[in-house]
């Protein structure tokens, strides 16, 4: 039964991912460009593929619509304010600063961390740990994904706020203070994981 439980969620996953990649690649004006990339001004759409790189995002203008597929990793901070920003990267992903997301879709490979006082709307998804601390705050509805097989875990720390959905369904979820997190959290092959992907498919349908 657990066994086919994960199946679900991973099954459910997947497809966020590559719904999430594909939104990427096919948003208008969508281009590649190698190399590490530093972006410090910015106050239009972008959709950017940065090849064999990092990116690293540090403004504070108000930007419409981001979209990045990256091959590294990605640090966000600064003071922006996106109305949709989309990553899908192959490495760690932090996102910090005094940074704003109406909309957010958030996909690492490794690691992802989220820290300061970032705020946002959306989905979190992670292979590896999922830390979310400092003054971090998820408006509902929001979910966090840690994917990891038995090492899998969600970091719930400090004076985050977070209104949504924690699931680790291989691992763990740890909770500074329970009060702060207005919502569920689902460690382990608890049965009610399998009902992750369906939250998540509502959020973004």
């Amino acid at each position: 039964k657990h066994s086919s439980q994960l199946y679900l969620v991973v099954l459910g996953l997947f497809l966020v991912r590559c719904a999430l990649r594909e939104s990427i690649t096919t948003a208008r004006g969508f281009r590649v460009m190698s190399g590490n990339r530093r972006i410090f001004r910015l106050d239009t759409a972008i959709a950017l593929h940065v090849s064999d790189g990092d990116l690293s995002l540090d403004f504070d203008t108000r930007v419409p619509s981001a979209a990045f597929l990256v091959d590294g990793s990605v640090n966000v901070k600064g003071r922006a304010r996106f109305d949709t920003l989309r990553i899908y990267s192959e490495g760690d992903v932090t996102l910090g600063g005094e940074v704003t997301v109406a909309h957010l879709e958030v996909y690492s490979g490794a690691s992802l961390e989220v820290i300061s006082s970032f705020r946002f709307s959306g989905l979190l998804y992670a292979r590896d740990v999922v830390t979310i601390r400092d003054r971090v705050q998820a408006d509902f509805p929001s979910v966090a994904v840690s994917l990891g097989s038995g090492d899998g875990r969600i970091a719930f720390l400090n004076r985050a706020s977070f209104a949504g959905v924690l699931a680790a369904p291989g691992g763990t979820v740890e909770l500074d203070e329970p009060d702060s997190l207005a919502g569920a959290a689902f460690p382990g092959l608890n049965c009610k994981c399998s009902l992750c992907p369906l939250f998540i498919f509502f959020i973004f349908a």
